[in-house]
């Protein structure tokens, strides 16, 4: 395996032609379901036929996911969710199912480990009957990484479920290690009538990073084009953190997610502001995009390139306009954190409060109080000084056709 898209085919061909699933591609990223902002996983496709007691029959889909909460630097914002769906007399033929894929994929089943919680008797019963006891991990209730117990929507749906993970260190039995890539989740799935499902997710990412020492970034797609950035000296090993940054915008943007105040825009805006932020760390400008945008264009399609230029036009005005506000916002919190210091308020509340206010970098803010805390009021300086910076046209604010979806990325 040597990408999500041959990842997504070995699916495809196993559950829609092997096994016989209905089988489903991905649905559009912004969901219409009230109780959630974009797609964030497969569940979210049955939610309604779960909540309203439908039968589902065996059904497999491949879905392009975003989540905000995965850690700096581990794991993209957007990835693939292979997930399958059925009714709970399924459970033992598609937990089987799974089983047989992970390992048509290539992962040998002697390397498959089992995290369950010690109160979960029906998955404890039928993982038993497919690992042997030194595969099987039982939890205490406690939140650590395998900790699986969730509520779905309006707490209309309720899970409890296992992990399954790879081991790739043999000689290591520490579940809590990193040598064990978790690679997805078998969720029995409850409505409040008391029907019962069962919900099956595991993220192509997740399985192709198992032959590349468990980092998603050393895949040939992600790890090109960390190679091409770091011949941008001034990024300073920030290369994994802005690929991650650039790549998850340019999903949005190409599933029409502009950066704006409203629902999902906050969360495009959000992450914008996270390049913004290094940006006027490194003190750097709109044409520093430029370069950004140039080194990791050649690894797109041609369709792709041509949304890139739009992309990058948009990153430009809105980073002027981010400098503009950091520098009229810094003039105001100056004041503010000298009055707060008075106060005898505590640092780490003062930052908190500096930052909700006026969305300063963390840094800025750090240096500022630093500086006033010495009384040396005259180091205290913007992390960036706008000025001179080109005028760009008003950008119209256009939304664009193309559908980007990784699972296709070859």
């Amino acid at each position: 395996m040597i990408s999500v898209g041959s990842v997504f085919k070995e699916f495809e061909n196993f559950f829609q032609f092997d096994r016989n699933y209905n089988f489903y591609e991905s649905s559009p990223l912004l969901s219409n379901d009230p109780t959630l902002l974009l797609t964030n996983s497969t569940i979210s496709f049955f939610k309604n036929s779960m909540v309203l007691n439908n039968k589902i029959n065996k059904v497999a889909l491949a879905q392009l996911c975003f989540r905000t909460a995965q850690k700096v630097n581990s794991y993209p914002y957007s990835f693939t969710m292979l997930g399958v769906s059925a009714d709970i007399e399924h459970l033992t033929p598609s937990y089987d199912d799974i089983v047989s894929f992970l390992m048509r994929c290539g992962i040998p089943k002697s390397k498959l480990h089992v995290i369950l919680n010690k109160n979960d008797d029906l998955l404890i019963k039928a993982t038993r009957t497919k690992f042997k006891s030194n595969q099987i991990h039982y939890l205490d209730n406690n939140n650590n990484k395998y900790y699986v117990r969730w509520k779905f929507g309006n707490k209309e749906l309720s899970g409890n479920g296992l992990t399954i993970a790879a081991n790739l260190n043999e000689n290591e039995s520490d579940i809590l290690n990193e040598s064990f890539v978790p690679l997805g989740n078998i969720i029995l799935v409850s409505n409040t009538n008391g029907q019962n499902y069962i919900d099956i997710g595991f993220g192509a990412e997740c399985i192709l990073s198992y032959f590349f020492n468990g980092d998603i970034f050393l895949t040939p797609f992600y790890n090109k084009q960390i190679e091409a950035l770091k011949e941008i000296e001034w990024l300073h090993n920030n290369e994994k953190f802005t690929l991650k940054i650039l790549h998850g915008l340019f999903v949005l943007f190409s599933e029409k997610i502009l950066p704006g105040n409203k629902r999902e825009e906050y969360i495009a805006t959000k992450i914008q502001n996270q390049l913004f932020s290094l940006l006027c760390k490194l003190n750097k400008n709109t044409t520093d995009i430029d370069l950004l945008i140039k080194k990791i264009e050649q690894f797109y399609s041609s369709d792709e390139r041509k949304l890139l230029i739009d992309y990058c036009l948009l990153l430009k005005i809105n980073f002027e306009k981010y400098q503009k506000s950091i520098n009229v916002n810094f003039v105001k919190a100056k004041k503010l954190v000298s009055s707060l210091f008075k106060k005898k308020i505590e640092s780490i509340n003062i930052k908190q409060i500096i930052q909700a206010t006026f969305g300063l970098p963390s840094e800025t803010i750090e240096v500022m109080m630093q500086n006033i805390n010495k009384n040396d009021t005259n180091k205290i300086t913007p992390v960036v000084i706008y000025n001179n910076l080109s005028t760009i046209n008003s950008y119209n604010n256009q939304r664009f056709p193309l559908k980007f979806i990784n699972i296709y990325r070859s």
